[in-house]
């Protein structure tokens, strides 16, 4: 998926939100495509149709990522520990250790989620945030850098800026847009 292709990956699961064959699992690729692109608002509206549904991949992720944007730390730790198998879990338990303050354990987690997912340009940009508040200034932006050009899945627009930003607050690279 392109940067730019979250739209389209959003349409197609709007398109799929009245057919039988979609199910709940359009409800999640919805969340996700919301939330990458920063329509938090329509992220809490889907994520109603799953609030049910534990059993679908994802679908406690993004749920995790919602509690987290309301600052419930426990209850995205639980939701995140529910696939914390997957790197995307991991990932989510490392941004709620950042926000704990617990960088050391966060750097951990975050490490362990690259390694199950070495390209996740979701992983790279955690990676790079925890890097910068623990002060490794040069791994911070290495990770920066990498989260914008090998992404798989990629950043979206909103995300790059955010990476973008936080390179120049580092006084590093400047990848282009």
């Amino acid at each position: 998926m392109e940067a730019g292709e979250y739209g389209l990956a959003l349409m197609d699961a709007e398109a799929l939100r009245d057919s039988a064959s979609a199910g709940p699992s359009a409800a999640v690729m919805r969340c996700t495509c919301y939330r990458r692109l920063g329509n938090f608002e329509r992220v809490d509206d889907e994520l109603v149709a799953l609030l049910d549904r534990e059993d679908l991949p994802g679908a406690a992720v993004e749920r995790g990522y919602a509690r987290l944007r309301k600052g419930d730390l426990n209850g995205a730790a639980e939701d995140f520990a529910r696939e914390s198998e997957q790197a995307e879990g991991m990932c989510g338990l490392a941004l709620v250790q950042l926000r704990q303050g617990k960088l050391r354990e966060a750097q951990a987690r975050i490490q362990a989620a690259l390694k199950r997912a070495p390209h996740n340009g979701e992983c790279l940009m955690a990676a790079g945030q925890i890097l910068m508040l623990l002060g490794l200034r040069g791994d911070a932006a290495a990770a920066f850098e990498q989260a914008l050009g090998v992404g798989r899945p990629p950043l979206s627009k909103r995300e790059a800026e955010e990476v973008r930003e936080s390179l120049s607050r580092l006084g590093g690279g400047t990848s282009a847009a």
